[in-house]
């Protein structure tokens, strides 16, 4: 790769140095004894001279050939009797530089307030993105053009959940569309859609199964108050809060040390728990819908509530869900700790008479009423033994 701060520094150097006339010259690759170099000639004297200017051979020195090629091409390309021919070039390595990349970072760092997330994006567009397609073809169009429906099926081969398939394809996006700002006339402007609407929906569905093959379960009155009477306290708190509160996992653990959240009238639910450090520092971020919500008091009370998260004890979330799935499973049930949030939601819809539609949506957090109808689950207990009619009376006698 090549440095193109370093590049352009250079070569504005060496135009100051030598360019005596407001003619340009082309840069050729010479071949001097199987050593290739990068020169241009600058003038010619009376005699039919040429005095030729060199490029610093530690800028291409460690590049193969083809790439040398491609830079001169490059070179050449700025100048504007060349963009008047059209002339275009093959996007190699010393295309996409470290310095380009970089300026991609800072700009997603300025655009998104959570580092966290930044590094994450970035992850995506070097791993999902860049890496696939550099190995295909060197050219951004023949991506487009080519490649996206390979891109499709590696996609769908990583077995990646709908919001992270929806983050890479739009960090993927984002990348282009700064690559054209930065090189309007080298690179066009490109969109991928490598996964129809259609086919996210499906792959929505099929993820909405967990990997035990069951859709989210509702926690019936019985199971809940058996889990949590013999759940231990390092895990108890989330779980109540959860399910009395509907609150995602991260938001419950997010609360702790923070008793401020607790008002008389509602709980307070503005930030999540991103990650627990191993020195015991605890990250918090903005929620999932970045809105902070009022979660009414219908199923406790403020001082169970401030009691909760009092006795909250910190951990990694992955930490948390595997000791709850590791005890449930010795009461021989099969619930998730997300499954307390469904069950929140179905009971405040069977109380319809206390509570609207609207009131339970901004306290589940939904910017839409639909996503709330999708956290409904089957709360009857119906007796679901074969009838039978009684045997007939005999009658005496």
């Amino acid at each position: 790769m090549i440095d193109d701060s370093q590049l352009e520094k250079t070569i504005r150097a060496l135009n100051l140095k030598w360019m005596q006339s407001d003619r340009k010259y082309r840069w050729m690759l010479a071949d001097e004894g199987g050593v290739y170099y990068v020169k241009r000639n600058i003038k010619i004297a009376a005699t039919g001279k040429k005095t030729f200017q060199r490029l610093p051979r530690k800028l291409y020195g460690h590049l193969p050939k083809k790439e040398v090629e491609k830079l001169v091409t490059r070179l050449n390309f700025n100048q504007d009797r060349e963009k008047r021919m059209r002339e275009r070039f093959k996007i190699e390595s010393a295309f996409l530089s470290p310095t380009l990349l970089e300026e991609f970072y800072e700009q997603l760092d300025a655009e998104i307030p959570t580092k966290s997330i930044v590094k994450q994006r970035y992850s995506h567009l070097r791993k999902h993105f860049l890496d696939f397609f550099l190995k295909k073809d060197p050219n951004p169009v023949n991506w487009h053009r080519h490649h996206q429906a390979e891109w499709c099926n590696y996609l769908l081969g990583k077995k990646r959940s709908p919001s992270t398939l929806k983050q890479i394809v739009g960090v993927s996006n984002r990348f282009m569309k700064f690559l054209h700002k930065k090189r309007p006339e080298e690179v066009p402007m490109m969109v991928f859609t490598p996964i129809s609407r259609a086919r996210m929906k499906k792959i929505k569905d099929e993820w909405s199964v967990d990997e035990l093959g069951r859709p989210p379960s509702y926690i019936n009155e019985f199971d809940y108050n058996l889990i949590q009477k013999r759940l231990p306290d390092d895990l108890k708190s989330v779980f109540v809060l959860c399910y009395q509160f509907g609150l995602r996992r991260s938001e419950a653990m997010g609360l702790y040390d923070r008793s401020d959240c607790v008002k008389k009238g509602f709980l307070q639910i503005d930030k999540q728990l991103l990650r627990y450090t191993r020195l015991g520092k605890v990250i918090l971020g903005p929620t999932k819908g970045r809105m902070a919500r009022k979660v009414p008091y219908w199923y406790s009370s403020p001082d169970q509530a401030y009691d909760l998260i009092q006795k909250i004890v910190p951990m990694s979330p992955s930490d948390y869900t595997r000791k709850l799935r590791a005890f449930i499973k010795k009461l021989k049930l099969d619930y998730f700790v997300h499954d307390c949030r469904h069950s929140f939601i179905t009971n405040a819809v069977n109380d319809q008479r206390k509570f609207s539609l609207n009131d339970i949506r901004l306290a589940a957090g939904h910017a839409d009423l639909r996503v709330t109808n999708g956290y409904l689950r089957d709360s009857t207990n119906y007796d679901d033994q074969v009838w039978k009619p009684d045997p007939p009376k005999k009658i005496a006698g």
